[in-house]
């Protein structure tokens, strides 16, 4: 068998989606990781199985009453859903007061991260140590940090957000 992605929208019956590479494949005590082409293989002995298939990046998936029987090749392919919290990133950081030594925190920031079209996609307030952060909420991407806090200047800069931890500190000047 073979463990692969859904098929795109609208495909044809029994067309398969992209392979995947690496998943781990167990059943019966036995376990195959995928090969390029997305298959694996499994020597079981005859009898009823539950097999279960996980790959990073994907919700795991389990196939409930898989029949082996003696002296047959049974194929079955296994489907894993791209896991939308694998593509998600977090964004952490401190804001602190330009000029100053050592740096003074900013609390009560307002930190925005802007995506398409200037609509802010997520909002957040540092805390009196001037820390702040998002977690594991962003999509991956290139978006636009916007910071501003009563009695300094705003600023913004592009930055991209990646799967996992992504860090970020921020220098306001007074004005």
């Amino acid at each position: 068998g073979s463990v692969n992605e859904p098929p795109p929208p609208g495909a044809a019956p029994g067309t398969l989606g992209r392979v995947i590479t690496g998943a781990t494949v167990r059943a019966g005590g036995r376990r195959d990781t995928t090969l390029t082409d997305g298959t694996y293989s499994l020597e079981l002995r005859p009898g009823t199985y539950v097999v279960f298939a996980e790959a990073a990046g994907y919700t795991p998936n389990r196939i409930v009453g898989v029949v082996v029987t003696a002296n047959n090749v049974n194929q079955r392919n296994i489907e894993l859903t791209p896991d939308p919290a694998a593509t998600m990133g977090s964004l952490t950081g401190n804001v602190t007061e330009e000029g100053t030594t050592p740096p003074r925190p900013v609390g009560n920031a307002t930190i925005q991260i802007i995506g398409a079209g200037g609509v802010a996609v997520a909002t957040a307030t540092s805390n009196p140590v001037g820390s702040y952060e998002f977690r594991r909420n962003i999509p991956q991407g290139l978006y636009t940090i916007r910071v501003t806090a009563p009695g300094f200047r705003r600023h913004e800069e592009n930055f991209t957000i990646r799967r996992g931890d992504n860090s970020k500190n921020f220098t306001l000047g007074r004005g």
